[in-house]
């Protein structure tokens, strides 16, 4: 199982699983103090990234892992739509299928990530939600589409 690191920054640090067509994405407490520009900049980059590098054939992109549990940002409802259209979309036209989510403890910061993710499902993401990290990667390689965590 290769584990490619892809892109860093102080809010996020991103892996690739190339032969299981996985992008890992592991958020950071640093996103505590994140702007809503920084998380649109952050989240467009890895988004073109990930597509532009699904188009030369250096990747499938159909499976991610968020690590969200120290996800502090609260993302505004302006910015859940942006994201359907500007990430959740575009990551569904390259092969984008499943996306699953390991929460943070913080409830209103679970809260606005549940929202931002039903708009995902709106954009034909199957999303399901974990605790646990290793349940959250055991389900995005199931056939299963929701399962109970």
């Amino acid at each position: 199982m290769l584990k490619q690191a892809v892109y860093s920054n102080k809010y996020v640090e991103v892996f690739c699983h190339p032969e299981q067509k996985l992008f890992e994405l592991y958020w950071q407490i640093a996103t505590e103090e994140m702007s809503d520009d920084e998380y649109r900049d952050t989240t467009l980059e890895l988004t073109s990234f990930i597509a532009q590098k699904a188009q030369e054939g250096v990747y499938r992109a159909e499976k991610y892992l968020l690590d969200n549990r120290f996800f502090m940002y609260e993302i505004p409802q302006e910015t859940q739509i942006w994201q359907r259209d500007k990430i959740f979309r575009p990551l569904i036209a390259i092969g984008g299928k499943k996306i699953a989510v390991v929460m943070s403890d913080g409830y209103r910061s679970q809260h606005l990530i549940e929202q931002t993710f039903q708009e995902s499902q709106e954009a034909n993401l199957i999303t399901q939600y974990f605790s646990d990290l290793e349940k959250a990667k055991a389900w995005l390689f199931s056939t299963k589409e929701l399962q109970q965590d």
